[in-house]
């Protein structure tokens, strides 16, 4: 049984409350409380670990091994997605006790597979047309990407 959604301060913090449901609350019947504020700063902590391990690894295949920045995103942001994946499950959406964990593994992959054709395009249309520079080419599409993921991560992977 979920309750309505309720502002919980005068800047309007949505607040979901989940009552007596067992399989997100075990047996205890105590109230869980999720705001979105908190499930963000997880998201944007998370967000930074795996940008940094798929701008890492972008940075070393494009600028050391001289790849072209299409071909480079291609192999470090499936990496970056690897590492989100347990993040989001375990930390930033606090989804530890959802025993259909083989559904939500296909859900990310989903959401991960638009967002990395979002981000190749992205990417390239930077790079090429537009003519940035790759590493900015790159954080751009990479900002674009977040903001949808968050959201469908939250209300449909994670929920």
């Amino acid at each position: 049984m979920r309750g309505s959604i309720k502002p919980t301060c005068k800047y309007i913090t949505i607040v979901y409350m989940v009552i007596d449901h067992p399989r997100l609350m075990g047996f205890t019947g105590k109230m869980k409380m999720r705001t979105v504020s908190a499930d963000f700063i997880r998201y944007t902590c998370t967000g930074a670990t795996c940008a940094f391990v798929d701008l890492t690894t972008y940075i070393i295949l494009s600028k050391v091994f001289g790849i072209h920045p299409g071909i480079a995103n291609l192999i470090s942001r499936p990496i970056g997605g690897t590492v989100g994946f347990f993040m989001h499950k375990f930390w930033t959406f606090q989804n530890r006790g959802d025993s259909r964990v083989h559904v939500q593994y296909i859900k990310f992959w989903c959401v991960w597979a638009v967002s990395f054709s979002l981000s190749e395009g992205l990417v390239l249309l930077f790079y090429s047309t537009l003519n940035m520079g790759s590493i900015i080419s790159k954080i751009a599409a990479e900002c674009i990407c977040g903001i949808f993921n968050f959201i469908v991560l939250r209300h449909w992977t994670f929920r």
